[in-house]
């Protein structure tokens, strides 16, 4: 199948902080260069069997913008009676920002309830990691942490985050705020570096069993879940009516732990329990490895794959 794909529009962007502006311009230069010279790229839109509406690629829960002004935008294309429109919506919104905007819409977006998400069109991503992970991975029976989660605890959005870090050992399960950032912008390019705090957010995805990947502003698991599988480490997935990322084609109950947030109390005695059976711990690692490096190991990956499966839809829709 081949698609159009629009031109860069022009809109304001506000941004609070510098390194979020680093992480949306590392993201949208590899992806819409990576749109912009791809085999299935047409000039013609009488060719064009969908759009990529570019613009959207900079909507995410960290960038403010006009949003009526994007719509007007996207009202007024010159092809939306043509076929399907892609738009990307990496907002924290379970309802999508362009919900009901246009039939011809299709949302690839990352917050997702399952009464907002139409499997047989949107394509449900993950919210794009930051850290790019290569160090060498231990095993499951080399890690010393049963299971860890360290962020911010949105006490207004969230109670769920709440009650985990109530349960917090620091021994075998450690939850913790946020702690500092284990990377250094310059020259616009991002340096990850090691902290000597043995319990920072990347020494414990290295260090524990499972990792929890909870909701925090809305029902997406932000970044932390594909850095949780770059890490080798086993994904704790605590989002009531959150649809997986790529769920047509990943069978997730392989690689994660899925727990009720009305259960969130009793997580400590369910992972302990788990942790006992290492050797079908490790089969789930080596499935995170795989299913990592086949989805998720680079932007270009994850939007091949998302065109791959929205084509794939499209073809069983007729």
């Amino acid at each position: 199948m081949k698609f159009y794909l629009y031109e860069e529009f022009d809109f304001q962007i506000n941004i609070k902080w510098d390194y979020d502006k680093f992480f949306l311009k590392r993201w949208y230069d590899t992806v819409y260069h990576f749109l912009l010279n791809h085999n299935n790229k047409t000039q013609n839109p009488d060719e064009a069997d969908y759009f990529i509406i570019t613009p959207t690629l900079k909507v995410m829960s960290f960038t403010g913008f006009d949003l009526n002004l994007l719509k007007k935008y996207i009202l007024n294309l010159p092809y939306l009676n043509k076929g399907k429109h892609i738009v990307f919506d990496f907002s924290d919104h379970s309802v999508p920002l362009f919900n009901s905007l246009h039939n011809n819409i299709v949302h690839f977006k990352s917050s997702f309830v399952l009464n907002t998400y139409r499997p047989k069109l949107d394509i449900n991503l993950p919210q794009f990691q930051r850290y790019f992970l290569n160090y060498d991975i231990p095993t499951i029976k080399n890690r010393k942490i049963i299971a860890s989660f360290r962020g911010a605890p949105r006490l207004n959005s969230c109670k769920t985050r709440k009650e985990l870090f109530k349960l917090n050992d620091n021994q075998k399960f450690i939850y913790l705020d946020s702690g500092e950032f284990e990377f250094e912008l310059l020259n616009n390019n991002m340096t990850v570096r090691k902290s000597k705090d043995k319990y920072s957010y990347l020494n414990l995805l290295y260090e524990s069993i499972f990792s929890i990947c909870i909701k925090g502003c809305g029902t997406a698991l932000s970044y932390r879940l594909i850095e949780i599988l770059n890490a080798g480490s086993i994904p704790v997935i605590i989002s009531d009516n959150y649809p997986l990322p790529f769920n047509s084609v990943i069978n997730w109950n392989e690689i994660c732990i899925v727990i009720k947030e009305n259960n969130i109390n009793n997580i400590n005695e369910i992972l302990l329990e788990k942790s006992h059976n290492s050797i079908q711990l490790q089969e789930m690692q080596n499935k995170i490895k795989e299913i990592y490096l086949t989805y998720f190991s680079s932007f270009e990956t994850m939007i091949q794959k998302s065109l791959d499966t929205f084509e794939k839809n499209q073809i069983n829709n007729l």
